[in-house]
């Protein structure tokens, strides 16, 4: 990776095992986490476990190498006339979910991103 990869390209993804499949998550851009941060309450240090859910239903590229957007076209063919965005309704499933689970989640989103923030490190060094 160079610099003007790391600056002008996408955001980066990984693949992770999770029980008999694999989630391949992405680093958020600064868009998608102000759109977390602006639903959420100014309050206090448990801030952190009200933002895995919104920050993981953006993240989640694929999930068993089908698609994230796949769903989308599903529910929009189903519902010509009605939009609904895929993050809200992977936001529900998700908080739908064991808390175990979410965490086990949010700590590969946490892996993925002190990766990505290694390799952007080593640009300085460069």
């Amino acid at each position: 990776m160079n610099l003007v990869d790391a600056l002008l390209g996408s955001p980066e993804q990984k693949e992770f095992k999770f029980g008999n499949g694999k989630v391949i998550l992405k680093t958020l851009t600064q868009d998608e986490l102000n759109e977390v941060m602006e639903k959420l309450p100014r309050m206090d240090l448990s801030i952190i476990e009200l933002q895995k859910v919104p920050i993981l239903a953006r993240s989640i590229v694929s999930i068993n190498g089908i698609d994230i957007h796949a769903f989308q076209e599903v529910q929009d063919a189903i519902k010509k006339d009605e939009k609904v965005r895929i993050s809200n309704v992977i936001e529900e499933v998700l908080g739908k979910m064991d808390t175990t689970l979410i965490n086990l989640l949010y700590g590969y989103y946490s892996e993925l991103n002190e990766y990505v923030t290694k390799k952007r490190e080593e640009l300085k060094k460069a």
